[in-house]
């Protein structure tokens, strides 16, 4: 494993787990443990540009968006692709899970914004895709490392 070879994006924290998720201009998405610095995963998308990353505040899973206006979860241990949706027709520029995790929000460069229920089971996750939202705030204390 390596580190990431262009621009870091974004990035995003499992305080359950203390790890770290980063997305790159080199295609691709790293986990690493927070504790050791060390990389733990290395998720590649060849030809896709992802551009929003958000880790679930419970499970061990991250919502990655993308250029192309694709939405996927991705699950951390097994490194499987969970889920995609594609409401959007342009880059996803925000991507957020609720406190409780039960929604996921994505916001689009084009001005739609959308949300997701989400179901996640040990391998498996539900997400449907519910109505538009107009503005999105989260405010909850976040543990500092």
């Amino acid at each position: 494993m390596r580190s990431h070879t262009d621009t870091i994006l974004g990035m995003a924290f499992d305080a359950i787990r203390r790890h770290l998720v980063t997305i790159s201009s080199d295609h691709t998405i790293r986990v690493w443990d927070m504790e050791t610095l060390a990389q733990l995963f290395d998720f590649r998308a060849p030809g896709e540009d992802p551009c929003s990353i958000a880790y679930h505040p419970q499970k061990q899973c991250f919502g990655c968006g993308f250029v192309d206006g694709s939405v996927r979860v991705f699950h951390v241990g097994t490194t499987n692709l969970l889920a995609e949706h594609k409401q959007h027709r342009g880059r996803v520029i925000g991507l957020k899970f609720s406190p409780n995790g039960e929604y996921l929000y994505s916001a689009g460069a084009q001005g739609i914004d959308s949300f997701y229920t989400i179901t996640i089971r040990v391998e498996s996750v539900t997400i449907c895709w519910q109505s538009s939202v107009t503005f999105l705030a989260f405010l909850y204390p976040v543990p500092i490392f």
